[in-house]
């Protein structure tokens, strides 16, 4: 199954901010699931690594998370849960 994670998610992880969101996270990898972000949640991200993108494209290849592009509608649902 694909899962398209949002910032909150992977800023929790960053930044060790919360153990439930961590614990879920660390449980669908164990699941062998599939990650994606779209590219807002990409620029979301982007100030809490260094000015080159070096580390940010590091980070996202070492948690095996893809950078996809969404549909309106696939926007739309997600704005609704």
């Amino acid at each position: 199954m694909k899962i398209s994670l949002d910032a909150n998610i992977l800023l929790d992880l960053l930044l060790d901010q919360d153990n439930d969101s961590i614990e879920k996270l660390r449980k669908l990898l164990e699941e062998r699931h599939l990650f994606s972000i779209c590219y807002m949640v990409y620029g979301e991200l982007v100030p809490f690594f260094t000015l080159n993108n070096r580390d940010i494209n590091l980070f996202l290849s070492e948690m095996d998370i893809s950078v996809e592009e969404c549909s309106l509608a696939e926007y739309s649902y997600a704005g609704k849960k």
